[in-house]
């Protein structure tokens, strides 16, 4: 049975302290595992993005659908009129 008269200020402070230390450790624990699992999988998604373009070593092969700078037309430079002559 709890007795409150042996309740002292000393208890009260390291029983916070104690609460405050395992909640830290627990948060702490559960910072550096969601890193670690993150780290993991973005490990595997690069890997995963650099088996997908060894496949397609081909210069030419431009998945976007833009011009390549080889293909582009030649630009026809006007020169702008003069205003004074």
């Amino acid at each position: 049975m709890w007795r409150w008269q042996t309740l002292s200020f000393r208890k009260v402070a390291y029983s916070i302290i104690g609460v405050y230390i395992l909640i830290t450790c627990y948060t702490g624990f559960h910072l550096i595992t969601r890193k670690l699992q993150n780290d993991f999988k973005e490990k595997i998604l690069q890997e995963r993005i650099k088996s997908l373009s060894e496949i397609a070593d081909d210069p030419d092969w431009n998945p976007w659908g833009e011009e390549f700078e080889s293909e582009q037309q030649p630009r026809l430079h006007h020169d702008p009129p003069a205003l004074w002559p």
